[in-house]
C-alpha cells in the first residue's frame, strides 16, 4: 500500500495549482489575447492566483466554474466585483440567498450577456442616428 506523507501531498497540490494556472493563462492567451499583452507574465499569474481565491471564496469549486470566473476577469477587469459598473455581478456572486454558486455564476454570465448584448444595439443605433442627422444636415 502506497502511503503519502502531509509534505508530499501539499507537494502533490501545489503542482496540481501550477499545472491549472498554466491552464488557464493558455486559455486566456488562446481567448483573450490583447488582455493578456497588457501584463507581465509573472503579473497574468499573481492575478490569475489571485482571480482563482476570489473564485473560490464565493464557493466556486469546479475547474470550469473558476475558468468562467476568470472569463469575467479578462471581460471586466481583475477586480470587476469592486468596479462600480460590475458591482452588481460582484454582488450577485456573493448572494448566499441563492444557494448554489455555480448557478449564480451561470445567472451572472446571462446577465452580462444581455448587457453586453444591449451596450451593441445602443452603440449601432447611435451611429444610425448620427448618420441619419448628418445626412440630413447637408
Amino acid at each position: 500500500m502506497l502511503t503519502l506523507r502531509a509534505e508530499q501531498l501539499r507537494a502533490l497540490d501545489v503542482h496540481r495549482q501550477d499545472q491549472f494556472l498554466t491552464g488557464l493563462e493558455g486559455h486566456l492567451q488562446r481567448h483573450f489575447p490583447a488582455f493578456v499583452a497588457m501584463q507581465p507574465r509573472e503579473s497574468l499569474r499573481s492575478s490569475l492566483r489571485e482571480a482563482v481565491e476570489e473564485a473560490v471564496s464565493v464557493g466556486l469549486e469546479t475547474r470550469g466554474d473558476v475558468s468562467v470566473y476568470v472569463n469575467l476577469c479578462a471581460v471586466l477587469g481583475w477586480d470587476f466585483a469592486s468596479e462600480p459598473e460590475s458591482a452588481w455581478l460582484g454582488a450577485l456572486l456573493r448572494d448566499t440567498s441563492i444557494p448554489s454558486a455555480s448557478y449564480r455564476l451561470k445567472l451572472g454570465v446571462q446577465e452580462l450577456q444581455r448587457r453586453l448584448a444591449l451596450e451593441i444595439q445602443q452603440r449601432e443605433a447611435r451611429q444610425r442616428f448620427e448618420s441619419a442627422t448628418d445626412a440630413e444636415r447637408r
